[in-house]
């Protein structure tokens, strides 16, 4: 079948293409899937570059989303067959429940998360337990689909799950030219919030505007905190932040009281200095989070299907362009989202 992957961690070099990796094979409980296209996130160069504290085996195929066709299905499988049109969740659950986590079943323990623990979407075909799979309708294409089982459930789950955003509250999100930040944007406003992000370029930022943000500013602006107070005194009611220790301090001195700040990345470090006397005393919430859970991922298919959402696409490569491609992710020149497709 046909892989991107690599045998080694390293930089753009190491990834390898072939039409000849062994295809997989599946268990009772799991469906085979064709995939007909993935997107590339955050993770896949933090997995090639080498995951701290993570061995992994080699061959490594990468990929957190995955959107194809059943192809064949286990024994035991009863809701999916051959010919099925397919979206996956980005990880396998555990089988360890702790019912305090009904309904965040991402948080028990022991979850596999594809192109990670698992071989992922950078593959012709892919083996999935049935568990992890959700039915594509007809009008939303695999491309579309690719882009929403990392980014696009990660800002479902802050929006819907974590912040809860109503009408009229004021919602920023650093970065939001990126897969996270253009579904944020998207899914903040169709909650009527206001909508306030950052980016790179009068470019992104016109197109960002168009999505349905009120305010864009320039993310290498050094009066951006002064000019996100005068429109706002009384503070921002929640922030999304994926970006770490040189958005941090900004992030939290936008806050209102009681304001709620949320972390689902690290891209530039893990580490910052938390003022505890000025959290306890304003009521600042704090939420880490990553992905979401199957309740966001149903209704984000669904708000796709209605057309109240639409998956933003900058570039398609073919797989056999995953180097390419990847290269193209990290210059960070692109709105959006960047598909591989087979």
């Amino acid at each position: 079948m046909k892989a991107a992957y690599y045998e080694s961690n390293g930089n753009l070099e190491v990834i390898k293409y072939s039409e000849d990796f062994p295809r997989p094979e599946i268990s009772d409980n799991e469906v085979l899937i064709k995939v007909k296209a993935s997107s590339i996130n955050m993770i896949d160069t933090v997995m090639r570059n080498g995951y701290p504290g993570l061995q992994i085996s080699f061959p490594h195929i990468p990929g957190g989303d995955i959107a194809g066709e059943v192809v064949e299905v286990g024994n035991g499988v009863s809701n999916f067959k051959s010919g099925d049109r397919i979206v996956s969740f980005p990880i396998v659950l555990s089988d360890k429940e702790n019912p305090k986590f009904v309904d965040n079943p991402q948080l028990n323990f022991g979850w596999k998360f594809f192109g990670m623990h698992l071989p992922g979407g950078y593959a012709e075909y892919v083996a999935i337990p049935e568990s992890s799979l959700y039915k594509l309708p007809d009008n939303v294409s695999y491309e579309q689909a690719s882009t929403l089982p990392t980014a696009g459930l990660t800002a479902m789950h802050a929006i819907d799950t974590i912040a809860n955003l109503q009408k009229g509250d004021t919602f920023l999100v650093w970065g939001g030219s990126g897969g996270v930040g253009t579904y944020a944007i998207q899914l903040a406003k169709q909650r009527g919030a206001i909508v306030i992000t950052t980016t790179s370029s009068e470019k992104k930022a016109q197109k960002l505007k168009e999505m349905g943000a009120d305010y864009v500013y320039m993310r290498d602006d050094e009066q951006i905190v002064e000019k996100i107070k005068a429109n706002f005194p009384g503070g921002l009611d929640a922030v999304l932040d994926y970006v770490g220790p040189t958005t941090f301090d900004k992030s939290f001195s936008l806050l209102r009281n009681d304001g709620r700040i949320m972390f689902c990345g690290m891209i530039t470090g893990r580490e910052v200095t938390l003022n505890i006397q000025q959290t306890y005393f304003r009521h600042l919430n704090i939420n880490g989070l990553f992905l979401g859970n199957p309740k966001n991922m149903q209704d984000l298919i669904n708000l796709i299907a209605e057309g109240k959402i639409d998956p933003i696409i900058d570039t398609t490569y073919d797989i056999s362009q995953a180097k390419e491609a990847q290269k193209h992710f990290e210059s960070g020149d692109y709105i959006g989202k960047i598909v591989l497709t087979f």
